[in-house]
């Protein structure tokens, strides 16, 4: 079982919504437009809130 789940995992790292703060892996995280840092990674519930998609 293990073993599946980090065959599941491998490739995806950590990420950090920049406006929530929410911990999620890489394949969970939407973008957004930032004017000064360009793309941030924002987490799906936040993404809605700004974008309401």
């Amino acid at each position: 079982m293990l073993n599946r789940f980090l065959k599941w995992l491998e490739g995806y790292f950590p990420a950090w919504c920049q406006i929530c703060g929410r911990v999620m892996f890489t394949k969970d995280v939407r973008y957004a437009q930032h004017r000064v840092a360009g793309m941030v990674p924002v987490c799906t519930k936040c993404h809605t809130d700004l974008y309401g998609e």
